[in-house]
């Protein structure tokens, strides 16, 4: 028992397990009953462990929750017992081990056998095992066309004074190496004198994200402004863990260099003499990372081969923005960030009165580019990838782009174009997927209330889409065909 100030213990205290490795614990009343969950090392490996009891001094029994084999299931065993609203009961874990991506997260079923929470599927010995399906305990709107992860806000344009919350910086920030409001809208990276000569791990204001896993891989894409850099400094963008790489441009006296660095040892491609430059990592489901450049924004060269992505420092890969110069002047400003998570499952949204399809015109990757209704022709600018924001609403990715849905300027003024922009979080790129009768949706912009339509009721080949106050018509109405698996 603690004391009023919670600085010291009050009356005897009791050792109620000792074992190897115990760590993680927490306390649980549930229907009286006192249940202590925490974590052990056994001869398996790190297993879930529970003491139970009717008094907190004891007597206690002991029960092991949960089987592990580190090599397939990779030690789900730190987390904590929750119960969802329908009553049913689950574990909430990440696993021990971790790889490239981190260490992941796992939400397992929970059985109650004889009082004991026994986790995953319960075996012939009365003890659970790791399971890799299984049923969402909250259901959706049946046949509405989301992914059952909300989405993560990762993509920036830096339009506010202060970093977004996905950001996080490599060491302690230093408010003297960058800024928001030197030049708004963008982020201005000033250069740091590295510890160790061309490390990437060693310059200390280097702003990283973490890397996303999926079965359909990932893409961040930066647009870096070069007029600020000095001689000796390199910028760009980096992947670091137990290893790093990078790609980016180094300025000598007047000249700017495509720059790839893998491990401190660094290759020099072309000399380029634009003041822009658009710089790209792609990796794939087992981490596998491919540098790539443009000076365009459309065309993009390969340099530098592969990079496979790495863990380190209890935790995975990060992906980041640096810049570094020995003699720490010069500064580069970053114009936008574009994180795009490929989906695993795409919609093409079609119009209920022309049956035509939403897509983005001239499959242009830019932002601010008008999105029309178009006969199908199967082309990627014409699939969409839903994902939730977790509290109704939807960000809805077109496949080819990689951009999101967004009514222009942000209006909430009837008639507002509707178009393609990087997803920075504004509420103008979220939308509710109202059901309506017969297996159709309005889709609410959250921003401005008013729902997606196709101007004037028209079923012309491009007709613009806009924003529109709900009146109930079939141009405000839409229906979802999965195109992909």
């Amino acid at each position: 028992k603690l004391s009023a100030d919670g600085k010291s213990l009050v009356g005897p205290s009791t050792v109620i397990h000792q074992s190897q490795g115990s760590e993680a614990n927490k306390l649980y009343k549930i229907d009286g009953t006192y249940y202590h969950l925490f974590s052990e090392v056994k001869s398996e490996g790190r297993v879930l462990m529970m003491n139970r009891g009717s008094s907190l001094y004891g007597p206690f029994e002991t029960r092991q929750l949960q089987h592990v084999n580190p090599s397939v299931d990779r030690e789900p065993n730190q987390g904590g017992l929750v119960q969802a609203p329908n009553g049913s009961w689950h574990f909430v874990t990440h696993h021990g081990t971790g790889r490239w991506e981190g260490r992941v997260l796992s939400l397992l079923p929970v059985t109650w056998v004889d009082g004991w929470p026994v986790l995953g599927e319960v075996g012939a010995d009365g003890i659970g095992n790791m399971v890799w399906t299984g049923q969402v305990p909250a259901g959706g709107t049946p046949g509405l066309p989301v992914d059952a992860l909300p989405s993560v806000v990762t993509g920036d344009l830096f339009t506010d004074t202060r970093l977004k919350p996905q950001w996080e910086w490599h060491y302690q920030p230093r408010a003297d190496r960058w800024s928001l409001t030197e030049r708004p809208g963008y982020l201005r990276l000033k250069a740091f004198a590295p510890l160790v000569a061309d490390n990437l791990t060693k310059a200390g204001n280097t702003l990283t994200q973490r890397v996303l896993r999926t079965a359909g891989g990932a893409t961040v894409t930066v647009r870096l402004e070069l007029a600020g850099l000095a001689d000796g400094q390199h910028a760009g963008l980096c992947h670091y863990a137990a290893t790093y790489a990078g790609l980016g441009v180094r300025r000598s006296g007047t000249t700017t260099t495509i720059a790839h660095n893998v491990g401190g040892t660094l290759t020099y491609g072309p000399e380029i003499t634009q003041n822009a430059v658009w710089l790209r990592t792609s990796w794939d489901v087992n981490g596998v990372s491919r540098f790539s450049y443009s000076l365009d924004g459309n065309g993009f060269t390969s340099f530098g081969g592969t990079y496979q992505l790495t863990w380190g420092g209890y935790r995975g890969d990060r992906v980041g923005l640096f810049t570094y110069n020995p003699n720490g002047t010069g500064h580069v400003d970053v114009d936008s960030v574009q994180y795009t998570i490929a989906p695993t499952r795409a919609y093409k949204c079609v119009s209920v009165r022309s049956g035509k399809v939403a897509d983005v015109y001239r499959a242009s990757n830019a932002d601010g580019a008008a999105v029309i209704q178009w006969p199908d022709n199967g082309k990627s600018n014409q699939h969409w990838a839903f994902q939730s924001t977790g509290d109704g609403y939807h960000t809805i990715t077109c496949v080819g782009s990689g951009k999101v849905l967004d009514v222009a300027g942000s209006s909430t003024a009837d008639g507002a174009p509707v178009v393609q922009a990087i997803a920075d979080g504004r509420t103008s790129q979220q939308w509710q997927l109202r059901p309506q009768t017969g297996g159709e949706f309005a889709l609410a912009n959250r921003n401005s209330g008013k729902v997606l339509d196709v101007k004037g009721g028209s079923t012309a080949d491009g007709a613009a889409l806009i924003q529109y106050r709900d009146v109930g018509s079939t141009n405000q109405r839409w229906t979802f065909q999965r195109v992909t698996g």
